[in-house]
């Protein structure tokens, strides 16, 4: 197993290097949504990918009462934000319940510059990944 450690474009260059030389094809197994276009870039590398959507993604259309409960109780010590739409969508239903100015004292430990960006004027104390995956994420928290 390896990793391209990155976006699509780290990854469609990292398939291509593994695989210089000798004709590849490509499985890429995804959501419905996905951000950037690895069927094209890795097609411009000269290789062939076929894209099979297995699942979709639906926003929650409100928090939990007990997601709610928490925030408004202060007891929570962090939010994990893994991406600007994730961030986007719980900013909205922060405010939609009323607690988007409850959650001075809560840690948003975030991916990526995009993601705080996404959180916009919300407040509470967000911290950036100095590398966007999920261990640099959680190590925010400690």
């Amino acid at each position: 197993m390896s990793s391209a450690d990155g976006n699509v474009q780290t990854l469609a260059r990292h398939l291509a290097r593994r695989s210089q030389g000798a004709p590849s094809r490509y499985l890429h197994i995804c959501g419905q949504q996905t951000k950037g276009d690895l069927h094209g870039a890795l097609g411009a590398a000269g290789r062939n990918v076929e894209t099979v959507a297995v699942y979709q993604v639906e926003p929650a259309a409100r928090l939990t009462d007990e997601a709610v409960q928490e925030l408004r109780a202060g007891t929570l010590d962090g939010v994990i934000l893994l991406s600007p739409k994730t961030a986007r969508v719980f900013a909205q239903l922060a405010s939609h319940a009323n607690i988007d100015a409850m959650v001075e004292d809560i840690v948003f430990a975030v991916i990526s510059e995009a993601t705080a960006t996404e959180l916009g004027g919300f407040g509470g104390n967000i911290k950036v990944a100095s590398h966007p995956d999920l261990e640099h994420v959680l190590a925010l928290l400690h």
